[in-house]
């Protein structure tokens, strides 16, 4: 057990580090402000191209140790269950270390809703079954794999923070029966595009999930905004 203490601890250090160096590489990025006519422009763009995809990189690296620590803190939660159970001890209650679903209340879908980030997002509407849709926006979108089916949903998201931010599909999942299934990256009609939103800016479009056949709305699946700081029902 210590360590699996000690993997946890790590993985979430990274997870912090990567999230901070996130936030640097923004700041550095919106704080550019490069004037055509300054002398060192190139050189300015430059440092802004740099910061940008270290931004992305960083919110990449942040999303993937995040999802390390899910799966390390399920295998720690079983391993501990295990050892109470082998001294006749019952299980510990089930928990997360990230405001995550099903501990997080999902906002009613068509009401908008505020993470701690300052940005709005809001389900305006769902498509539980989507193939026949996706299939006739473009012949080079994939067919779900056998057993799946593809759920479509539009969003609205609105910068309610004082600050530039940087939004695109690729933050947004669904989460459902302890499985997370994140954007298919099929071209949809009205597709959400990913782009830059000042304070009180707003953007929106569809997004599409290949998740397992059945799967209700209803009862099973809620839409997750960079992993949880946003959790939105779909029914």
């Amino acid at each position: 057990m210590a360590a699996t203490h000690k993997q946890l601890l790590t993985t979430l250090t990274e997870a912090n580090f990567a999230a901070s160096m996130f936030k640097l590489s923004m700041m550095t990025y919106l704080l550019s402000n490069c004037s055509f006519s300054s002398t060192d422009y190139f050189l300015c763009k430059q440092r802004e191209d740099n910061a940008r995809r270290d931004a992305e990189k960083y919110a990449t690296q942040t999303g993937a140790a995040k999802a390390r620590f899910r799966i390390q803190w399920e295998a720690a939660q079983l391993t501990w269950d295990n050892y109470l159970a082998e001294h006749g001890v019952e299980s510990a209650p089930t928990v997360t270390p990230f405001p995550l679903p099903p501990v997080t209340t999902p906002g009613p879908r068509g009401t908008a809703v505020a993470g701690v980030l300052g940005v709005e997002v809001v389900v305006t509407a769902v498509n539980p079954d989507a193939w026949s849709v996706i299939k006739a926006e473009s012949s080079s979108n994939d067919a779900p794999k056998s057993g799946n089916k593809y759920i479509m949903v539009t969003v609205r998201v609105v910068n309610r923070g004082s600050e530039h931010i940087w939004v695109d599909a690729s933050q947004f999942s669904i989460y459902a029966n302890g499985t997370f299934y994140e954007e298919s990256e099929q071209t949809n009609s009205n597709d959400f595009e990913a782009k830059e939103l000042g304070p009180g800016w707003s953007t929106g479009g569809n997004l599409s999930f290949e998740v397992p056949n059945p799967m209700s709305t209803a009862s099973q699946a809620v839409l997750l905004y960079l992993s949880g700081d946003v959790v939105m029902a779909l029914e």
